[in-house]
C-alpha cells in the first residue's frame, strides 16, 4: 500500500508541477494580452481624447468667430446710433439757432465719420460745417470761443488729404470768426 501511496503521491506532484507550469504559462499569456489591450485601450482613448479636445478646439474656434462678428456688429451699429444722434442733436440746436451747439454736434458726426472711415459722411459732414460757419458769419451771431475753435482746428487736422480745399475754405472762416 506504500507502494500505491508512494506512487500517488509522485504522480500529484508531478500533477502539481505541469499544473503550476501550464498556469504560469496562462498566466503570462493572460498578463502579455492584457498589457496589448490596455495598451490598445490607452492608445484609443488617447485618439478620442484628442478628437474631442480638436472637435471642441473647432467649437470654440466658431464661436469665437461669431462672437466677434456680432461685436463687430454692434460696434457698427453703436456708431451709426452716435451718429444719428448727433446729427438730431446738430438738427435740434440749428432750428434753436444755437450755433455753438450746432458746431459740437457737426465735431462729434465728423470724429464718427472719420474713424469709421465713411468718407461720404466726411464730405457731408465738411459741407455743413462751412455752410454753418458762413451762417455764423452772415448773421453775424454768436461767435465760437477760444475752445471750441480749437477743436474745430483738431478735428480738421484729422480729416483726411483728400479734403484738403474744403479743410482751407473752413479754416478761412474760422480765422474770420475768431477775429
Amino acid at each position: 500500500m506504500k507502494e500505491i501511496q508512494d506512487k500517488t503521491t509522485a504522480e500529484t506532484t508531478r500533477l502539481s508541477g505541469e499544473i503550476a507550469a501550464r498556469l504560469k504559462v496562462l498566466d503570462e499569456k493572460l498578463a502579455s494580452t492584457l498589457s496589448a489591450h490596455k495598451t490598445a485601450l490607452e492608445q484609443l482613448v488617447e485618439t478620442k481624447a484628442k478628437d474631442v479636445a480638436d472637435n471642441l478646439t473647432a467649437q470654440i474656434s466658431s464661436v469665437n468667430s461669431k462672437l466677434d462678428g456680432t461685436a463687430a456688429s454692434l460696434r457698427t451699429d453703436l456708431r451709426e446710433a452716435d451718429y444719428k444722434f448727433a446729427s438730431m442733436e446738430a438738427e435740434y440746436h440749428l432750428n434753436q439757432g444755437v450755433y455753438n451747439n450746432t458746431l459740437r454736434a457737426f465735431l462729434e458726426k465728423l470724429d464718427i465719420s472719420i474713424r469709421r472711415e465713411w468718407t461720404w459722411r466726411v464730405a457731408n459732414d465738411l459741407d455743413a460745417m462751412q455752410n454753418l460757419l458762413k451762417r455764423i458769419l452772415d448773421e453775424n451771431s454768436s461767435k465760437p470761443d477760444a475752445e471750441l475753435i480749437r477743436q474745430v482746428n483738431v478735428a480738421l487736422s484729422k480729416v483726411p488729404k483728400e479734403f484738403a480745399a474744403t479743410i482751407a475754405a473752413i479754416r478761412s472762416l474760422v480765422e474770420k470768426l475768431a477775429s
